[in-house]
């Protein structure tokens, strides 16, 4: 397997060895979405951490050493890249509030104090994407045919486009893929020197945490719709927060009469990570023998109840070794009916998982 790179899971390892002493999380809300929050939450609290958002609070902020508030879309001119790979160019309209800039300008000025401002030396947006445009060229994402006239001519350009060109809607109708040795990464037998597409069939292998005698639900994590991410957008809207305002649990109803659990009932949740408590919703959308909780809610921020609700404390670390990507769709968990007066007291709680 190739060597893993430094994502967000290698750089908490970095933090808890003493290697890697600032980070700078920058739009994303770590405090809430990364796995075994225990662990993560100890990293931030090392860590020397930089949070640039731009809302405040945010659950991150928590732990920040420093805070840099951002401009948000509409307050800033560049351009951004959808999931169809299409190149839309976003022009400012309102100037940003406050003392709040541009992430080109704060990562400019930061380079600008630590003495490196030369290799930030834009003169604008424009420039910027200039410079990363040609370090796509004969990649790929190949941008080089793409400027700011075209982009406003077209109302958005999907990549890749070359010189000469105007997008491409759709990628492999040639039948050549980007599998050859010089344009994808050094996967071995994931390679092609055709350019051929490798369907790779892997033999199922069972998650390496599976429900047990003392676990012995299955926890699946994931999205609700009235949500996004970790809700730093849409708890602020009245009407989206009014509909869903809390974490939950998800429970069959055959499990809840055999745990004697009501609707509505808060329940206490626990992985060999951690635990958290939370209602308890009965529906048949989940099987016997699991749970389901949402993973977008934290319990840092004022407004969360103080309540330990955040789906990641009972999730693990377990990557995927090629992607580094978290096994957080699934564990082993374990209910807890909550004893009078007991609420919030950890290691109190009447265990009814069997």
């Amino acid at each position: 397997l190739p060597r893993r790179v430094n994502d967000i899971n290698r750089m908490l390892e970095l933090i808890d060895t003493g290697r890697l002493k600032v980070l700078w999380v920058i739009g994303t809300n770590p405090a809430v979405s990364l796995p075994d929050l225990g662990f993560s939450r100890r990293q931030l609290e090392k860590v020397f951490l930089i949070v640039q958002d731009i809302f405040y609070p945010v659950e991150t902020a928590a732990f920040a050493d420093i805070f840099l508030p951002g401009a948000g879309w509409g307050e800033k001119t560049g351009v951004v890249t959808n999931s169809e790979r299409r190149l839309n160019l976003v022009r400012r309209a309102v100037a940003p509030p406050g003392e709040a800039r541009d992430d080109l300008a704060i990562v400019s000025s930061v380079a600008r104090y630590l003495g490196a401002g030369g290799l930030f030396a834009w003169q604008g947006p424009e420039n910027a994407f200039r410079e990363l445009r040609e370090l796509t060229r004969g990649r790929p994402n190949d941008m080089t045919g793409v400027d700011y006239a075209l982009l406003e001519h077209l109302g958005g350009v999907q990549w890749p486009c070359p010189e000469g060109g105007r997008g491409t809607p759709r990628l492999y109708t040639d039948g050549v893929f980007p599998t050859r040795a010089e344009e994808a990464q050094g996967y071995g037998e994931f390679n092609h020197p055709e350019g051929r597409a490798r369907l790779w069939a892997v033999p199922y292998a069972p998650p390496p945490e599976v429900p047990d005698g003392e676990f012995p639900f299955w926890l699946n994590t994931g999205r609700i719709i009235e949500h996004y991410h970790t809700r730093t957008r849409t708890k602020r809207i009245p009407e989206l927060q009014a509909l869903v305002p809390g974490a939950y649990v998800e429970i069959n109803p055959h499990d809840a009469a055999r745990l004697k659990i009501s609707e509505g009932e808060v329940v206490r949740v626990v992985s060999r990570r951690g635990w958290i408590e939370v209602p308890a919703r009965l529906t048949d959308v989940v099987a016997p023998g699991e749970v389901f909780v949402p993973f977008h809610f934290g319990d840092l921020d004022p407004g969360e109840g103080g309540r330990q609700q955040a789906a990641n404390h009972l999730t693990g670390r377990n990557v995927d070794p090629l992607s580094g990507q978290p096994m957080a769709k699934t564990g082993a968990c374990r209910i807890e009916r909550q004893e009078a007066g007991s609420m919030g007291q950890e290691g109190q709680g009447e265990n009814c998982s069997g």
